[in-house]
């Protein structure tokens, strides 16, 4: 009985995890169908390659994962690689949204928790800990944070033609906050709870992907 119901649970976080990755895709050729018809606006166009580098990064998982091609030796440090890309990009979009006259230390900070970031990949790496994707997640929501707080000190009608920048700022924002407690507590959770209950927690993961890409979804279709 319990095997089955492992199994069962396997199977559930599998079917969301592909479904986040085909929402990634989806993303991608939308953004791809925006830019081949030139109504991808230039600050989209650099989120048009963390979806390229995100699609690669998943399409290099799935080929190491069933042993089709083995690509990358180390995955692990791959993907404690890609915290930091997922960090520059999506927090460099951000920081380039922001209103206000605060450019100067939202650029330091930047560089800072980027810096931070590569430190703490070589740490992972050497301890097999994962606080690198932690801080990259934590600096996303802290500059979502810092464009929502301009948002509403600069007015709704200074952001009235940004829906679609507003969406993808969003998904990022909603995507980090959920996954965050599952990176953050992972180690510890999965030695107090049984394997089962781990697994159950562990598929906000995936569905933290499944929220933001849908996101990315509904920004890439208001774009006009």
């Amino acid at each position: 009985m319990s095997g089955n119901l492992v199994g069962m649970i396997n199977v559930v976080f599998n079917i969301i995890f592909e479904i986040a990755n085909l929402l990634l895709v989806i993303s991608l050729l939308l953004a791809i169908n925006k830019f081949m018809k030139k109504e991808l606006p230039l600050n989209f166009v650099f989120l048009l390659f963390y979806l390229i580098i995100s699609t690669i990064q998943y399409l290099l998982f799935e080929l190491n994962r069933f042993s089709i091609l083995t690509i990358v030796e180390n995955q692990k440090f791959f993907n404690l690689f890609f915290a930091l890309i997922h960090y520059c990009f999506l927090a460099f979009f951000i920081k380039n949204e922001i209103k206000g006259n605060q450019k100067n230390k939202n650029n330091l900070l930047f560089y800072l928790i980027g810096i931070i970031i590569l430190i703490l990949i070589y740490l992972d790496k050497l301890k097999s800990t994962q606080y690198s994707v932690t801080l990259s997640n934590l600096g996303l929501i802290i500059f979502c944070s810092i464009y929502f707080n301009s948002y509403m000190k600069a007015g709704f009608e200074k952001f009235s033609n940004q829906k679609s920048v507003f969406y993808f700022i969003s998904g990022i924002f909603f995507g980090s906050l959920m996954l965050l407690p599952v990176i953050l507590f992972g180690y510890y959770l999965r030695s107090i709870l049984s394997p089962n209950a781990f697994f159950l927690i562990a598929t906000l993961a995936p569905i933290s992907s499944i929220v933001m890409y849908s996101f990315f979804i509904k920004s890439i279709l208001s774009i006009k």
